[in-house]
């Protein structure tokens, strides 16, 4: 939902009737900057692997078990090329517990979806 991109943040406002993301607490601005340490982890490690974090967030639920499948949305053309580029991110083993090991001292802020969403997942 283009969190992961940097280029939402605090200050990000969304358009109220045309944008979903106005319903989701983990969107709210002070959940976006509560947050901001899961982009940070993310974006110093895609650097150290010439990727972005978007990337690497792929990469690591690929990663996770061979039949998880990610269904990463996208509106254009580069950001589906952005998303491809997660299949040549070879995570090792040592990438993986690093990568776990210091989300896991994190917290994260705001459900996932609104509760109507989340009904209809359930």
């Amino acid at each position: 939902m283009g969190y992961l991109t940097g280029q939402i943040n605090a200050q990000t406002r969304f358009e109220d009737k045309l944008d979903l993301r106005t319903t989701f607490d983990r969107f709210s601005p002070e959940n976006l900057a509560s947050n901001m340490p899961i982009v940070n982890l993310l974006n110093r490690f895609a650097s150290s692997k010439n990727a972005t974090a978007s990337q690497i967030a792929l990469a690591w639920l690929l990663a996770q078990k061979p039949f998880i499948v990610s269904i990463p949305g996208t509106r254009n053309i580069p950001h589906l090329n952005e998303n491809l580029g997660a299949l040549n991110i070879k995570l090792t083993t040592a990438d993986l517990l690093e990568l776990d090991t210091e989300y896991a001292k994190l917290k994260v802020y705001g459900g996932r979806m609104n509760a109507m969403q989340m009904a209809i997942c359930e």
